[in-house]
Formats: C-alpha cells, sequence, structure tokens
C-alpha cells in the first residue's frame, strides 16, 4: 500500500513540474496579439552640394547644412521598421538621369536631368520634396512615392502607438475594405488616383547635349551643334513620357493605405510635419505604421 502511495505522489509531482511552464499561459488564452506598429521619420530630400577649391588647390564638395538623398522604405516582414536607403544616383551629382540617349554614332548623348529622381526610379517607397511651414495653422508637405496609395477619409491626431494601433482595430473593416478595392493598376499607380496630386511633364525640361566624354556642348535647340535626327529625338521624347514625376499633399492627421511594388498592405497615419528648432532646421515627415493582413 505504501509503495502505490509513494507511486501516485511521485505521479503527481511530475505532472505539476512538467505543468509549470506551460501553466502560465493558460490565463493568456483569450490574449490579443499586440499591434506591432512602428514609427519613422523622414527627412526632406535635398541632394545639393558645391564643388570648393582649397589652398592646396584640390577641389573638394561642400554639402547642403540640410543634405539628404535618402527616403523611407516599408519592410518586407514585421522583423524590421524599413529602411532609408539613398538614391546612389546623387552620390557624385546634384541632379539624375531622366532620360539618356547616345546619338551620332555614340560620339553625343542627349540628357534630360532634374533635382529629384523619378517616382519609377526611387529606391524607397515615400521621398519628403517639400516641407510647408504655416506659422497660421497646420504644416503640410509634398509626397512622392513609389507604390499605390488611397486615402481612408479618417483622420487622427496622435503619436501615440497605443491610440494608433486601438484606432486601426477599431476601424479594421474600412481599412481593409479601402485598401482591397484599391486596383494595383497604371492609372493608380504613384497616387495618380488622388485628386489633390499633381503630374509634371519632364518633355517641358531643357534637353542638353553632351559629347561621349560627358562635355556639354549645348542644349537641342542650339545653333551648330550636333542633333539627334527627328526620328531619335521622337523616341528619346517617347522615353520621357514613360518616366513619371507624380506629387500629392498631405497634412497631419491624415491616414492611407499604401501598397508596395511587392504587394505589402500598409496603413500609416501623418502623424507630424515639422522643421527643427535648431541649425540647420532640418524638415521632416514622421509616420507611424502597421501592416495589414
Amino acid at each position: 500500500m505504501k509503495k502505490l502511495l509513494l507511486i501516485l505522489l511521485s505521479a503527481v509531482a511530475l505532472l505539476l513540474v512538467s505543468c509549470s511552464d506551460e501553466c502560465l499561459v493558460h490565463p493568456y488564452n483569450n490574449y490579443r496579439e499586440k499591434c506591432n506598429t512602428r514609427i519613422v521619420s523622414i527627412e526632406k530630400f535635398n541632394s545639393h552640394f558645391t564643388l570648393v577649391k582649397g589652398g592646396d588647390g584640390v577641389i573638394d564638395s561642400k554639402l547642403d547644412s540640410t543634405y539628404n538623398i535618402g527616403m523611407f522604405k516599408f519592410p518586407e516582414n514585421e522583423s524590421y521598421s524599413g529602411s532609408f536607403p539613398n538614391d546612389i544616383n546623387f552620390e557624385s551629382s546634384k541632379t539624375t538621369s531622366i532620360a539618356k540617349m547616345f546619338f551620332n554614332n555614340g560620339n553625343n548623348y542627349v540628357l534630360v536631368e532634374d533635382i529629384l529622381p523619378s517616382n519609377d526610379d526611387m529606391p524607397g517607397d515615400i521621398l519628403v520634396k517639400d516641407v510647408l511651414i504655416n506659422p497660421a495653422g497646420a504644416n503640410s508637405a509634398i509626397l512622392r512615392i513609389n507604390g499605390f496609395i488611397v486615402p481612408l477619409n479618417l483622420e487622427l491626431h496622435t503619436e501615440d502607438s497605443q491610440i494608433f494601433c486601438d484606432f486601426v482595430r477599431d476601424n479594421r473593416v474600412l481599412i481593409n475594405q479601402a485598401i482591397r478595392s484599391l486596383s494595383l493598376v497604371d492609372s493608380n499607380f504613384y497616387g495618380r488616383n488622388l485628386s489633390s496630386s499633381v503630374s509634371f511633364d519632364y518633355s517641358t525640361l531643357n534637353i542638353k547635349v553632351f559629347t561621349k566624354n560627358n562635355e556639354l556642348v549645348g542644349d537641342v535647340n542650339s545653333a551648330d551643334i550636333p542633333k539627334p535626327t527627328n526620328i531619335e529625338l521622337q523616341n528619346f521624347m517617347k522615353m520621357l513620357s514613360e518616366k513619371s514625376a507624380v506629387d500629392f499633399p498631405v497634412k497631419s492627421g491624415e491616414l492611407f493605405g499604401y501598397v508596395t511594388k511587392s504587394g505589402i498592405r500598409f496603413v500609416f497615419l501623418v502623424s507630424e510635419i515639422r522643421k527643427s528648432s535648431i541649425h540647420p532646421y532640418r524638415e521632416r515627415v514622421s509616420i507611424i505604421f502597421q501592416e495589414i493582413r
């Protein structure tokens, strides 16, 4: 009898020991997974620098105090908060090539360049083109994107992660419907679907003519320089027409649904638009976001 009792007590003890780790989970069976919200600040894009000749005769570059050739890229999974890739086309130049074409047996080329990358050429998802500070009211900003976006017609003024999380939960049906109803077609790409978006025509920019050694000889309308044939020029204009420059304004408190090129869906809030109070008074847009599944 004593032997049986000892066996029973040992079995109970073993059960308690084996349960110890697992039992801690039981009170949380109805636990709702916490939101994985993230917040980032995106600085205004500025690729400007000047070349300065030093006393030793060496030419050096002097960056603008607010120099920034980065933008924001949404993360591919929830292990990351996104990244801020630089546009390497601006690493040694204040401008980037929008379209380039050689002619005259490769001895010359025509070029159209700009101080911002086209939507197509952006290495990230969101570029801050401009920040508009309004002392009398709400600040605003101009964004350029490389994905699909839809306004949610909702408003929220907070930088509190939990408030944002609860708001998204409370409005999940509306948010999901808005994002899933967005057709991922060219006519909606880059925010063309937004009533406030503004498109820029690259064909209005000056077409420059260079030698194959990158020496500027004039623009395409200059006299006495090599020029492309009419057919070559038509092909070049077609190249320009295939590049997009689409921008749109945002204000603090606005919410948007966003779909990346790879098809990942996010909701983001423009939580703050501001200019730093200390030199060099950098301008930035902050967003709170989370993935929508």
